[in-house]
Parts: structure tokens; sequence; C-alpha cells
């Protein structure tokens, strides 16, 4: 068994480190509200002069998550920035520095919760709902369906090897009402179908860069 950490408090960290990467969902968010405290916590980081980063394994851009965490009320100056997977993803596509479909019209089919097609939208894609006609695949949530269910949805685009976008690799999804596989969990099913994913977000190397 790992050595469990020795119990420490914000005040001490904050005395130990000057830049912070918080993660939203999970430390921040408990999926639906924010945890008692939080806001606090942030707060005091920000009174000691710290940098705040908050880091999510969103798919959709940092504005819209910052808007949704001052709706809850974590308001903007309790933090220095916010990066999403989403926005690395968006940057790095559109750019070309990944090598996957980046074209205006590009077919793509969307594995989202609550129908969110906002990576698609950013890069002028054409949606589509059949994986036989998909250029690229994007996973950026999970609706908590069975596993089997996207795998017969994904498998004809496997089969063709379509690539595939992942922003979220989180395995598990934390919702109100418990766990539940997240889109992690999907993309790693479509790399056990034989197609190829392009992960983005915690703990890949870019959204740290």
């Amino acid at each position: 068994m790992p050595e469990m950490p020795e119990p420490t408090s914000i005040e001490v960290l904050a005395e130990r480190f000057a830049v912070f990467l918080v993660d939203q969902f999970g430390v921040l968010l408990d999926g639906k509200m924010p945890y008692p405290g939080a806001a606090g916590a942030l707060r005091y980081l920000k009174d000691q002069g710290s940098t705040v980063i908050i880091l999510s394994n969103s798919g959709r851009a940092g504005q819209y998550n910052a808007d949704r965490l001052a709706k809850l009320g974590i308001a903007p100056e309790l933090y220095d920035r916010m990066v999403t997977s989403g926005d690395v993803a968006f940057e790095l596509v559109a750019n070309g520095a990944v090598g996957f479909p980046s074209a205006r019209g590009t077919r793509c089919l969307t594995i989202s919760s609550g129908n969110d097609t906002n990576l698609s939208q950013r890069l002028d894609f054409v949606e589509v709902t059949s994986a036989t006609e998909a250029e690229v695949v994007v996973i950026s949530g999970s609706r908590g369906t069975e596993l089997s269910v996207y795998a017969e949805l994904l498998r004809p685009a496997a089969a063709r090897q379509v690539p595939a976008i992942c922003t979220n690799p989180d395995i598990h999804m934390l919702t109100g009402s418990g766990i539940a596989p997240g889109a992690g969990a999907i993309a790693r099913l479509y790399e056990e179908l034989g197609g190829v994913v392009r992960w983005f977000g915690k703990p890949y190397a870019d959204i740290y860069q």
C-alpha cells in the first residue's frame, strides 16, 4: 500500500507554493454545486498573493465554464485564469498542430452530454449523426449510457480508422447522483475497437503547457 500523505491545510500550502493548479469538478464542484468552503479557499489563496489557475477536463470553452462558476458563487476574481481541455483542443486542431482534420465543413460525429457540439461549432465542422459518415469523431462527454451502446454507435468509424478527439479524459464522471462512466471510458473503448484517439486534458501534457 502506498504511504498516505500527512494531513495539511490551505494555510500551510499557501506558505509553500506560489502557484496553484486547481481542478474544477471533484475539487471545487461536486458535479452540481460547489463544495462548502471552496470559494473561501480560493479567496484565501488570492489574499496571500497566490496565482490560481483552474484546469478543467471540459470540452467547452473556458469562458463558458467561468460564467457557470460565477453563477454558482465562484467569482472570476477568485482565480487568475480558467484553462479547459476544449480550449486546448480547439487551438491545436485549428492550428494544424496535431495533424487531424481541421478544414471547415469536415463531417463530425460528436459524443457528448446534453447535445453539446461546442468544439465542432468552433471549428466550423458539419455535425452528422452516423459514424459511417464521419471524418472525425469528438468525444467530449457521456450521458452515462451503457458502454455497449457507444460501441455499436462508434464501431463503423473505428473500423475506418476515423481519428477521434477526446476532450475529457476522465474515465469516471461525477454526477449529482454518483459515479458514471465518463468520456474517457468511451474514448478508451474507441481505441479497443481499433480507432485512434488524440487525448486532450489532464493528465496529458498539452493542457499544462
